[in-house]
């Protein structure tokens, strides 16, 4: 997730799209390392729900970015994206 916020610095675009593309990173990684082969030797059901559980993860941390984004600091991607709130 952070590779998303320093290494494409998408947070200088705005603090609301490094917890917007993060699922998406890491739902592709996930998919590249399901059809990339096993590393080793792992049991049939681990190589599946590792990758599941990876996304699941990185989709609840972002979600969980953007709740405290929009709690804390009143940042919601309404206002990311120029609209105002009525």
């Amino acid at each position: 997730m952070l590779c998303v916020h320093h290494a494409f610095r998408t947070a200088d675009v705005h603090e609301v799209l490094p917890p917007l593309l993060s699922p998406v990173v890491v739902l592709v990684m996930s998919v590249l390392h399901a059809f990339d082969g096993p590393a080793g030797q792992r049991p049939a059901g681990r190589l599946v729900r590792v990758p599941r559980g990876r996304a699941a993860l990185g989709t609840a941390l972002s979600a969980w970015e953007l709740r405290r984004l929009r709690t804390r600091y009143g940042t919601t991607l309404r206002r990311a994206l120029g609209r105002r709130s009525r």
